[in-house]
């Protein structure tokens, strides 16, 4: 029930984030605009399980290949170059973003965020999906970590459409 709910949440984070995209006169437009494309992709991902897919073609190929067995070494240092990518784009925006309000970085903090999770989890890194599968209380941290960066995206996205219609008045 809980990956029903994330999924929607999803869909209407998007929503919320291509109304901010009208809703602007600035440059942020396309930021917006884009922010909700990825959530409605990251949706459709989520829905019809496709990261799954690709999971599947990778454990396909390194079988194919005679790696199969000795796959955790490179799973392990995708995982670091993962990380590592996510760090290095978030010092990024936040430079490219810096002229902009903070509400837009903590956006673009929280689509970062969700599609690291993406990621991580087409990689299929058995002690990483452990730890994003494990439960506390009732929901995976998985679903903790989505659901944080779907506030945070729609917490910005309220805050822009308020600031614009307060503008505009």
């Amino acid at each position: 029930m809980i990956q029903l709910f994330v999924t929607a949440m999803y869909i209407a984070v998007a929503g919320l984030c291509v109304a901010a995209g009208f809703k602007t006169h600035r440059v942020d437009r396309n930021l917006w605009f884009g922010l909700g494309a990825v959530l409605f992709l990251l949706a459709v991902d989520r829905a019809f399980n496709l990261g799954e897919g690709l999971t599947q073609f990778g454990r396909f190929m390194a079988y194919n290949q005679g790696w199969y067995r000795e796959r955790r070494p490179f799973q392990r240092e995708t995982i670091i170059g993962v990380c590592a990518v996510g760090a290095l784009l978030f010092v990024g925006a936040t430079w490219r973003l810096r002229r902009f309000p903070k509400y837009v970085r903590f956006a673009v903090a929280g689509g970062l965020l969700l599609c690291g999770l993406a990621v991580l989890h087409i990689i299929s890194y058995h002690y990483m999906d452990a730890v994003l599968r494990h439960r506390t209380v009732k929901f995976r941290i998985e679903d903790l970590l989505a659901l944080a960066g779907l506030g945070a995206i729609a917490f910005c996205a309220t805050v822009h459409l308020y600031r614009q219609s307060h503008a505009n008045a």
